[in-house]
């Protein structure tokens, strides 16, 4: 049976997390991490999306799925949207799956039957942490949870 590969990202210009899945199981996860990072906006766009690329390139995942765009300031939006458009641009390239779940159609997708997610932003975060500890039994920062979460919404929505 051939494995099916699935990266999840959550993407910010900050501190992105991924994740990576075969077959449904995770195999492995964590971030691309800016936050010391001093050089200009377009220089965070392009070391972003190259930490992006490098894990896209280790990975080679059959599908690619992302957090879609949150509507913020005008520079964040700007940022947002040329990092998953450098996401884009290799799914297209390589003929590969690119999908997006906004951040309240996956949240729901990974609750369990009758639970609901907290509605701000902090108390998501959180919830997100207690996720990955409750699905996966590992211990998380907030942005490779929302990675890890993404992708497991996208297996609970289409299956392995």
């Amino acid at each position: 049976m051939e494995k099916i590969k699935l990266c999840g990202l959550d993407t910010s210009s900050r501190c992105s997390g991924y994740s990576y899945f075969e077959n449904g199981e995770l195999i492995e996860h964590g971030v691309v991490d800016l936050g010391k990072f001093k050089g200009s906006s377009d220089e965070r766009i392009r070391e972003m999306g190259r930490g992006l690329l490098k894990a896209l390139q280790k990975y080679d995942p059959d599908i690619v799925v992302i957090e879609e765009e949150v509507i913020g300031s005008s520079t964040t939006t700007r940022m947002l949207a040329m990092i998953i458009g450098i996401v884009m641009s290799w799914t297209i390239a390589k003929n590969r799956e690119f999908h997006m779940l906004q951040p309240s159609q996956w949240r729901s997708l990974v609750c369990n039957e009758g639970e609901s997610y907290p509605r701000k932003r902090e108390d998501a975060k959180a919830w997100d942490i207690s996720k990955c500890k409750e699905f996966f039994g590992i211990d998380v920062g907030d942005d490779e949870a929302d990675g890890i979460l993404i992708g497991k919404a996208y297996i609970r929505k289409y299956g392995d």
